[in-house]
């Protein structure tokens, strides 16, 4: 168990955090990576949680110009809770949860989430592969429009009505949006194809899941 008391800076710069336990802030974290340093990478793997108190910025932030060239990956049973996310890198759903309670915010297809950033729809994909997004009520029309920008991808393949599902129903998660992709195979901590050729931007594979 790690709790921090205000904010965590990093993963940065490249570096790699694989979380197997339970890490707590009491304000939020801040991961970016340009594209000199390599992709910086956040692994959530099984049963892991990472609950932030206020914000998660990935991939953005106002001090920092360049700071994109981020991926973050859940695996099986594992959560993420935050009350904001900026959002301007890349987020496999392997498994698991990432729960928003107050907004997600990905900028506009030109431009960041946050002002100074310089993140876009050309750096920004949502991979569903077998994990839940849960969003606040009423968030359909935004999903919507993130298909539209082809920010959503299902299991590595541009988002449509066919393939992503937007349930404001769900009795698990009432009074939220929650999103899933229709997966024809249950997929858990797989990689993206790299033959997808998705865009925009290309998907960083995940790691296999360690034994520990």
């Amino acid at each position: 168990v790690v709790a921090v008391n205000d904010s965590m800076f990093g993963p940065a710069w490249g570096q790699t955090l694989n979380i197997y336990g339970c890490v707590t802030c009491g304000f939020g974290e801040f991961v970016w990576g340009d594209a000199r340093s390599g992709t910086t990478t956040l692994n959530l793997y099984s049963n892991a949680t990472l609950t932030l108190k206020d914000t998660l910025a990935l991939g953005t932030a106002w001090w920092f110009a360049g700071g994109s060239n981020v991926v973050m990956n859940v695996h099986d049973r594992a959560q993420v809770n935050t009350v904001w996310l900026q959002f301007g890198g890349r987020l496999n759903l392997y498994g698991g949860t990432v729960n928003v309670t107050g907004d997600f915010n990905t900028g506009s297809a030109t431009d960041p989430a946050l002002e100074g950033g310089m993140d876009s729809d050309a750096t920004r994909a949502i991979n569903l592969a077998g994990g839940t997004l849960v969003l606040p009520a009423g968030y359909s029309d935004t999903v919507q429009d993130w298909i539209a920008r082809g920010i959503v991808l299902a299991d590595g393949v541009p988002g449509s009505v066919t393939n992503v599902v937007i349930d404001e129903t769900d009795t698990n998660w009432p009074d939220r949006t929650v999103v899933k992709a229709k997966l024809a195979t249950p997929t858990l901590n797989q990689p993206v194809p790299a033959e997808a050729n998705v865009t925009p931007g290309a998907v960083t594979n995940s790691p296999p899941e360690k034994s520990r």
